[in-house]
């Protein structure tokens, strides 16, 4: 999205509304992780695998720009 406005698939997978078309808010990032990321964890029994991560990293995954510049 940043780039020329064509994409935004980041922006759809945030849980947290930490990314928008004005930035991204680490703030929100962390805030999420520390609170939400635990508790959807332990509700999927994978909580064994979680290690305190700084952030989610959702917005990451399965978009376009995870693996090459789109």
């Amino acid at each position: 999205y940043y780039r020329d406005g064509s994409c935004g698939k980041c922006m759809e997978r945030c849980r947290n509304d930490a990314i928008s078309k004005e930035g991204r808010d680490p703030r929100k990032c962390h805030e999420y992780a520390a609170q939400k990321l635990p508790e959807i964890l332990k509700k999927e029994g994978k909580l064994e695998n979680y290690f305190g991560i700084p952030t989610c990293g959702l917005c990451t995954m399965g978009v376009p720009c995870a693996d090459r510049i789109p």
